[in-house]
């Protein structure tokens, strides 16, 4: 793991930051970048305390850009400063994924060490209605339809970049969630391997719904997907 650096985009986080980091600390990761995309003044405390843990960097931007402008922000720092690095893990700032899962993505790393690996989240879950599960799997449906490869959850935000691939992925487009679906509609294009690794259940985050890697409305991620094909 200590070639390994966490990126932890963060938008008005809560105190579910400071938990992640304490746990965090328990592994040795190489370091631990986090982006401060906009946040109102309410969360400046969270950020300073953050700041004050060992080996964890803040970024600061100035206004909201969204999820996948603060990923490539912090991919474009990490690829300056730490050249010798296997990759990258993404994770959520906001209680999504369980300090379980991130090792689990992050260990399996030394065995997938040519692809992306995405911690697939279960969603037969209680934070999700009916409706909301029909949608997530109609959208994999799609995807698999559009783009020729079965991916159960496109979406998820916990995520491992291997280094060698960091340089096309910086330069996806979208700034929001679009990013994340972006960087596997052209990792199938150039293709890099992508391996889905089951994880826990999807959580909802109410002080990040909608804006970070949750469960985005089915027409928004439908419309993507179609553009982009």
């Amino acid at each position: 793991m200590d070639q390994i650096v966490v990126c932890i985009p963060a938008y008005n986080p809560t105190r579910s930051l400071i938990l992640l980091l304490e746990q965090l600390m328990e592994h040795p990761f190489r370091r631990i970048v986090i982006v401060n995309d906009g946040s109102n003044t309410k969360s400046a405390e969270v950020f300073e305390e953050a700041r004050s843990f060992r080996n964890v960097e803040l970024i600061h931007l100035k206004q909201n850009g969204g999820k996948g402008k603060a990923v490539k922000t912090a991919l474009k720092y990490i690829i300056k400063k730490f050249p010798s690095i296997r990759g990258v893990l993404t994770c959520g700032a906001d209680g999504q994924h369980h300090i379980e899962d991130i090792i689990k993505v992050a260990t399996t790393s030394r065995i997938f060490l040519d692809g992306i690996i995405l911690g697939m989240r279960d969603f037969d879950s209680e934070h999700l209605s009916v409706i909301q599960r029909i949608h997530s799997q109609a959208m994999a449906v799609l995807f698999k339809f559009l783009f020729k490869k079965r991916i159960v959850d496109f979406q998820s935000g916990l995520r491992f970049l291997p280094y060698h691939q960091l340089s096309w992925i910086k330069n996806s487009p979208g700034n929001s969630f679009r990013f994340d679906t972006n960087v596997l509609i052209e990792a199938i294009r150039r293709k890099v391997p992508i391996y889905e690794l089951p994880i826990g259940k999807v959580r909802m985050s109410q002080s990040s719904f909608l804006q970070y890697d949750e469960v985005i409305h089915p027409k928004l991620i439908s419309e993507q997907l179609l553009q982009a094909y």
